[in-house]
């Protein structure tokens, strides 16, 4: 398991969304997900990271729950983290057609 999995958002996905919205999507989606890289590394602070999810619609305290219980199934489990530089994974909707 990386470092960073158990900080990671999804793309929240919705069958009403045209393709401009999941085009939207995939772009609040690398914000996120960058904010939560720059945090993980000491970048910026973890307001940065909450208020990018605040200003996204996502609920910073859930966020934060969320995390937590991540955590708490991985030390329960005595899974092991290791590095992966592999990158950011996006759905294929994230990509244009064409």
């Amino acid at each position: 398991m990386d470092v960073a999995d158990p900080f990671l958002t999804f793309f929240r996905e919705n069958p009403d969304y045209s393709e401009s919205d999941s085009l939207s999507e995939c772009r609040a989606l690398w914000e996120r997900q960058g904010a939560v890289d720059q945090v993980i590394r000491g970048e910026e602070h973890p307001d940065l990271l909450l208020e990018t999810l605040y200003d996204q619609g996502i609920e910073p305290s859930d966020y934060v729950d969320g995390v937590v219980n991540e955590i708490d199934y991985i030390m329960d489990g005595g899974i092991r983290f290791e590095t992966d530089d592999s990158g950011l994974l996006l759905p294929s909707s994230c990509f244009r057609k064409g």
